[in-house]
């Protein structure tokens, strides 16, 4: 295995080893020196791979939304991605909340951000192939709405908005095209 796939694959370890601790304890317990242990190498190795602890909830977080998110031309794509993100916020909620206590709401959207925007790209593509994706207005209305999309997962992730997650993606998608023709013209 190269020296790059042994690399990922320690830093997948170290993620997982995180997301497990996670579950039974809070992110501001979590040392370097315990994921080191649940991993079986030395802090030195958590060092080699990660700054620090937090810029290992960034990687796992990122990395992850990055999978989640990948997607091909079309609507049902586009729904089956948002439903694919809510599923993994839905079953690490407690990654993401300590993303939100640990490093701030601002980080949040900014790694959720791009994908989002991507998203609702594809969405506009697929209802008009030929509209203009990178005009000032364009780009205006799929940064207002992937914003909005931000904020309405940072509540739900925070229990804020009561849906469920059928009921979350139905929403969205219903106010993004609904409101697409204004979008492009």
């Amino acid at each position: 295995m190269p020296n790059n796939e042994l690399s990922t694959s320690m830093k997948h370890q170290f993620a997982e080893a995180m997301k497990k601790r996670l579950t039974y304890m809070s992110f501001d317990k979590i040392t370097v020196t315990q994921l080191a242990k649940d991993c079986g190498v030395n802090r030195q190795t958590f060092y080699y791979h990660f700054e620090d602890i937090f810029s290992l909830m960034e990687w796992c977080l990122k990395h992850e939304v990055k999978n989640i998110c990948f997607f091909e031309n079309g609507a049902f794509q586009w729904k089956e991605s948002m439903e694919r993100l809510i599923d993994y916020i839905s079953k690490n909620n407690a990654l993401c909340v300590a993303v939100l206590n640990s490093m701030g709401h601002r980080r949040l959207k900014k790694i959720l951000m791009e994908d989002i925007e991507s998203l609702i790209r594809e969405v506009i593509k697929n209802y008009n192939p030929e509209a203009e994706l990178y005009s000032e207005n364009a780009e205006f209305y799929i940064r207002f709405y992937a914003l909005a999309v931000g904020e309405l997962l940072e509540c739900w992730i925070l229990g804020e908005i009561n849906l469920t997650t059928e009921k979350l993606i139905a929403n969205i998608e219903y106010i993004i095209r609904k409101n697409i023709p204004q979008m492009i013209e």
